[in-house]
């Protein structure tokens, strides 16, 4: 149902939700005979829903700007995500927290760092992952910051740290 997706801890899952329903109902409307799209859900009423549903991108574009700028979102922010993976779960927790000690000390004020937690798939090909997001207005500054404590650490083998610049997804 659209109503689980709408509700995935993601800052960007009402924009998804939204281009979804925008491209489902315009291919409706492509062929010979009239479509008709039939939105499964329990929150008519939510913002998404009514403006992906009528294609009203204006008002979807002016009421997601405000929500980003109040969380202070991107466009307003970057976001860095962290993925730590290994094949031990408590391994990889423990670098992860490791990590998150040591390089919250070394941001700017302004910069929001989040505890680490397992990522919205936790595991896969026998991989646990574990996330930390970061937000800040200087990307380049960060990217620097985070680059260096990485290169300045000893890694077991196992464990691997992916860098995300903006990344598409803040859940998974």
């Amino acid at each position: 149902m659209i109503d689980d997706a709408l509700n995935i801890p993601d800052f960007r899952a009402s924009e998804n939700i939204f281009q979804l329903l925008v491209q489902v109902s315009g291919r409706s409307e492509r062929g010979a005979l009239p479509g008709e799209v039939i939105i499964q859900t329990q929150l008519k009423d939510n913002p998404t829903i009514q403006c992906g549903a009528t294609h009203n991108i204006e008002k979807f574009y002016q009421d997601e700007l405000q929500v980003r700028k109040l969380f202070n979102y991107p466009p307003y922010s970057h976001f860095l995500k962290l993925t730590f993976s290994g094949k031990s779960e408590a391994l990889a927790s423990q670098y992860a927290k490791h990590f998150y000690t040591l390089l919250k000390n070394q941001l700017p004020k302004d910069a929001e760092v989040f505890d680490p937690i397992p990522s919205g798939y936790p595991k896969i090909k026998d991989k646990y992952r574990f996330k930390l997001l970061i937000k800040e207005n200087k990307v380049v500054q960060l990217s620097k910051i985070v680059y260096a404590l990485q290169c300045s650490l000893k890694w077991p083998k196992d464990i691997r740290l992916l860098i995300d610049v903006g990344p598409l997804s803040t859940f998974s």
